[in-house]
C-alpha cells in the first residue's frame, strides 16, 4: 500500500534505516524512486529486521517488487547493471509463519534455514518456503547452504542423496558419504574413498580433483553449467 505523497514529514519518527513510525503505522520511505510504502498491519513498537526479513508481533514480512513493477534493475551506459528507478516495491506478509516464535537457525551472511513452532523454512526466491520433510526438533545448520536432520541431508530445499549417518563436509563445501560426492547442488561422479581436492579457487577457475583414477578439472558458476572434465 502506497501513502499520499504530501505526508507530513515532521511527523516521521525514525525507527532504523529507511522504516519509520508515522500516525501508528510502520512505512517505508524509499527516496531513490520516490515511494512511501505502508508496511500492513505492521505494529511500530515491535517492528524490525532480522537477517533479510521483517517481522513484528503480528506477521513475518518480505519485500519485493509489486505485479505490474517494471525489473528491478536496468543497464546503465555502460553496460552495469543499477537500481530501476521505476520499480514498484512493497511489504509484503509471508503467510503461515508464526512470528512468536520465527528466528533463523543459525545467523550468518548465508542464512538460508529458518523455523518457528510449525517447522523449518528455507529461504528461496526472496521468500520463505516450508521444508516439507523437515524434522523440527533434530534440524541444524551445516554451512555451506547445507542442513540435516534425523533423516536427510538438504541443499537449500532439496533434498540430497548423502547418507545422514555417515558423511563428512570439507572446508570447500564437497559433501560425501561412501557413495556419492556432491557439491552445493551438483553430484561429483568421482571415487569418494580416494578424492581430494588438489587445488580449489571459485575465482581463478578450475578447481582441480583427484581420486584413483587421475586428476580432474572442474568448473562451475551455477548447477546447469558445472562440469568435471579429465585432464592428460
Amino acid at each position: 500500500m502506497e501513502l499520499l505523497k504530501d505526508y507530513n514529514k515532521d511527523k516521521l519518527e525514525k525507527l532504523f534505516d529507511n522504516f519509520y513510525q508515522y500516525e501508528g503505522k510502520v512505512i517505508q520511505v524509499r527516496n531513490y524512486n520516490n515511494q512511501v510504502i505502508e508496511v500492513p498491519d505492521g505494529d511500530p513498537d515491535t517492528f524490525k529486521k532480522v537477517s533479510g526479513f521483517f517481522m513484528d508481533k503480528n506477521h513475518v514480512y518480505r519485500e519485493n517488487l509489486t505485479k505490474d513493477s517494471p525489473s528491478r534493475t536496468i543497464k546503465n551506459k555502460y553496460g552495469n547493471s543499477i537500481n530501476n528507478p521505476e520499480a514498484k516495491w512493497e511489504i509484503s506478509i509471508i503467510e503461515g509463519i508464526d512470528p512468536n516464535s520465527f528466528k533463523y537457525i543459525k545467523e550468518k551472511y548465508d542464512t538460508v534455514y529458518w523455523l518457528d513452532k510449525n517447522g523449518i523454512y528455507v529461504k528461496k526466491d526472496g521468500t520463505l518456503k516450508k521444508l516439507e520433510h523437515a524434522d523440527l526438533d533434530s534440524f541444524e545448520y551445516l554451512g555451506f547452504l547445507y542442513g540435516k536432520d534425523k533423516n536427510h541431508i538438504y541443499y537449500e530445499n532439496e533434498i540430497i542423496p548423502i547418507d545422514v549417518h555417515n558423511y563428512s563436509l570439507d572446508t570447500w563445501g564437497f559433501i560425501k558419504d561412501h557413495q556419492r560426492i556432491f557439491h552445493y547442488d551438483f553430484e561429483i561422479g568421482l571415487d569418494p574413498e580416494t578424492f581430494e581436492v588438489e587445488h580449489y579457487n571459485l575465482i581463478k577457475q578450475p578447481i582441480i580433483l583427484r581420486d584413483r583414477t587421475g586428476k580432474y578439472a572442474y568448473t562451475r558458476s551455477t548447477q546447469s553449467d558445472a562440469g568435471i572434465v579429465k585432464m592428460e
